[in-house]
């Protein structure tokens, strides 16, 4: 994972955080926090806009994303493991004798 971190350092921009290192999702929400703090001191209506990412990941064409990682010359091994952990798992569940597969 640090290779392909490494890889796409120049393409993720400074405002994202959750990819890069000491710029994680809490530091986030402890600044949005302090936001919405000083923006209520100064005024009474504040309206805030939040994706829920889950449900967004769902909705994304993920043909385009494997695309643009295949731009920033990702290693072809770590490609095939995003692949295969993100987009083509398959899971199985027995009960007693019968086989329920799920894609």
């Amino acid at each position: 994972m640090k290779r392909v971190r490494n890889a796409l350092k120049p393409e993720i921009d400074d405002t994202q955080c959750g990819f890069l290192e000491r710029k994680g999702t809490v530091n986030a929400i402890y600044t949005l926090r302090m936001i919405v703090e000083r923006a209520l001191e100064v005024i009474k209506t504040f309206f805030l806009c939040l994706i829920y990412h889950i449900k967004a990941f769902d909705k994304v064409q993920h043909g385009k994303i494997i695309d643009n990682l295949e731009k920033p010359d990702i290693d072809g091994k770590d490609l095939k493991a995003m692949k295969n952990l993100y987009w083509e798992q398959t899971a199985a569940i027995r009960v007693d004798n019968d086989r329920v597969i799920f894609n």
